[in-house]
């Protein structure tokens, strides 16, 4: 699994939105709908954890499996679970937020 520091992840934003396509990465935020509904990072697709199968991620457009990936959770280990679920459906570029949305500030 590959991680992704907050930092890092604030710069692909900022250089997505600066190109104008906002297609370059996939943000999924895996926590619960309350947890999503609280607060989110700008963009994320919520999918929770419990929810994640071959139909859901096509349900909300993760069809191409080179497609980049961030996920994440609140301290990061939902999201490593996500992480290696993704890479076990053949995902070869998915990034866990290490430290999850708690590091996100």
């Amino acid at each position: 699994m590959k991680n992704i520091t907050p930092q890092q992840l604030k710069e692909k934003m900022k250089l997505a939105r600066r190109g104008g396509n906002k297609e370059n990465f996939i943000l999924l935020d895996v926590r619960t709908p309350e947890e999503f509904a609280e607060n989110n990072i700008e963009g994320a697709i919520s999918l929770p954890l419990q929810e994640i199968s071959q139909e859901n991620l096509r349900r909300v457009s993760l069809d191409d499996k080179k497609k980049e990936i961030v996920v994440y959770c609140r301290a990061g280990s939902r999201s490593a679970t996500a992480a290696a679920i993704l890479n076990n459906f053949g995902f070869t570029n998915v990034y866990n937020l290490e430290g999850g949305i708690s590091n996100w500030k």
